[in-house]
């Protein structure tokens, strides 16, 4: 078996996991990427469809957070079309929540709601300011408090639903579903009546954070191609970003990690490192461990925390666009369907000249259990039918991509506030990614940010390396 030694291995390739390794490569420590598939980027990546640029997951791209200043601090090209628009789809029309025209649509809800409405708001909106206070305090304390030591937020499971609160306070079918709509499609496509009041309100009152939806965008040739411009970061210092590169086992000695055990296309590779970083969820780094003692308190609360969340993905082709409108549209009034997004009208290079792209999101009908596929397809079709009027004549399925909760790569390895800390109880072994988020935080901006926070970490562990070679001018992969 042959054998290599470096300071870090990261493992997988999703955002967190590039991130990491971009950065540790940039500060000059050496990296091995390992990457079980022939593609970078796991959910943040692309795939070739009928000549169409289709992603494999996250879609958008928030500014302003770690996931950007990346590519600022390492020199690679973050090329993004800008989009700060939200809107929602009732009916047949659809209304600007964010971006241009949301003031026509608040003086239309002004002039159009009754009483009842401005009641359920004043008290949405109070539950929120509950919530913030309760983030500050949390946050005040924890000023005093050691870092092993810190005050955590305490799951909500058992606790009353967001539907079930919802309706204590209206029996509006429209508020319930454009609630329903907005919590699914920015709250990690949970069902509203499956996940804590709790939760909601802590996410809305933790959304002051600089991922808020004011400033985002999408990639305009896809995901993969921001992946490859970290990707090129890594390389272009003297460390190694490897495919098709499966790890078999993290080897640990004394109560550290020492490296991992690799099978790649050229055989079998036995890597020495300092440290060890996961970007392959929570239970697989477990998993690659093996037994261990020191992990039996750390299982078990994992298995009461973590919550792999489904989704069922369309990818709808069209010879006109089926949602005429830019930006992230929610929708209402559907079984499954909460979001749309026409990426061709972002972008001409998605797909062949003359073709649209129609991106949606179904929220299955329960997130808690596995799906009934079959099931779960026919909602998602009836509700293209409903949705968008055009689909019959002008639209084709190019692939319902389904992510189920015991699927290797699932929507998302766990909701916001179900999530595991970073750290490990070997001291040099890290989690990144969408089951270690900070509060408040979700999508790829999240996995960004825990990367940036454990590469601080690893800075401060490992010696300070030499300088690493720079190439003269920033990657435009």
């Amino acid at each position: 078996m042959q054998k290599k030694k470096v300071d870090c291995v990261v493992i997988g390739s999703g955002m967190g996991g590039i991130t990491a390794a971009a950065l540790l490569a940039h500060y000059g420590f050496k990296v091995l990427v390992a990457e079980k598939l022939a593609r970078l980027g796991g959910r943040f990546s692309t795939q070739e469809i009928d000549g169409f640029k289709c992603p494999t997951g996250a879609l958008i791209i928030q500014r302003g957070t770690e996931l950007e200043e990346t590519f600022k601090v390492t020199g690679a090209k973050f090329d993004i079309a800008d989009c700060a628009e939200i809107s929602w789809k009732i009916g047949d029309g659809i209304y600007p929540l964010l971006g241009k025209g949301v003031g026509k649509t608040l003086w239309a809800a002004f002039r159009n709601l009754r009483w009842h409405h401005y009641k359920f708001g004043i008290i949405h909106q109070s539950m929120i300011f509950k919530a913030m206070l309760k983030i500050g305090w949390r946050a005040f304390l924890n000023l005093f408090r050691s870092a092993d030591n810190k005050l955590v937020r305490k799951s909500m499971r058992g606790t009353i639903s967001y539907r079930d609160w919802m309706e204590k306070h209206t029996d509006d079918p429209q508020i319930i579903q454009a609630n329903h709509a907005i919590v699914s499609s920015l709250f990690s496509a949970t069902n509203d009546f499956e996940c804590p009041a709790e939760d909601v309100f802590e996410f809305w009152a933790s959304m002051a954070n600089p991922a808020k939806m004011q400033k985002f965008g999408y990639a305009p040739r896809g995901n993969v191609e921001l992946i490859n411009n970290l990707a090129k970061v890594v390389v272009d210092r003297g460390s190694e970003v490897m495919t098709e590169t499966e790890v078999k086992a993290i080897k640990v000695e004394n109560g550290r990690a020492t490296g991992v055990l690799l099978t790649t296309p050229q055989g079998e590779l036995d890597v020495d490192a300092a440290v060890v970083i996961s970007n392959a969820g929570v239970k697989q780094t477990v998993d690659l461990v093996g037994e261990n003692p020191l992990f039996q308190d750390y299982i078990r609360e994992m298995n009461e925390t973590l919550q792999p969340v489904p989704i069922v993905m369309g990818l709808i082709e069209s010879d006109v666009p089926l949602l005429d409108k830019t930006g992230l549209v929610v929708i209402t009034g559907t079984q499954a369907i909460v979001t749309g997004v026409t990426l061709t009208l972002h972008s001409d290079e998605i797909g062949p000249p003359g073709k649209h792209l129609l991106w949606t999101c179904g929220t299955p009908a329960s997130c808690t259990e596995p799906m009934d596929i079959e099931r779960e397809l026919k909602r998602n079709e009836e509700d293209m039918h409903k949705a968008f009027p055009l689909y019959k004549e002008h639209g084709r399925v190019l692939k319902w991509v389904v992510k189920d909760i015991d699927d290797d790569l699932p929507c998302m390895r766990t909701p916001p506030g179900y999530d595991m800390p970073v750290e490990t109880p070997i001291p040099n072994l890290y989690n990144v990614g969408d089951a270690v988020k900070e509060p408040g935080w979700t999508g790829s901006p999240a996995c960004a940010k825990n990367a940036w926070k454990v590469v601080d970490m690893v800075r401060k562990q490992l010696p300070k390396p030499a300088p690493s070679p720079v190439p003269s001018s920033p990657s435009t992969n």
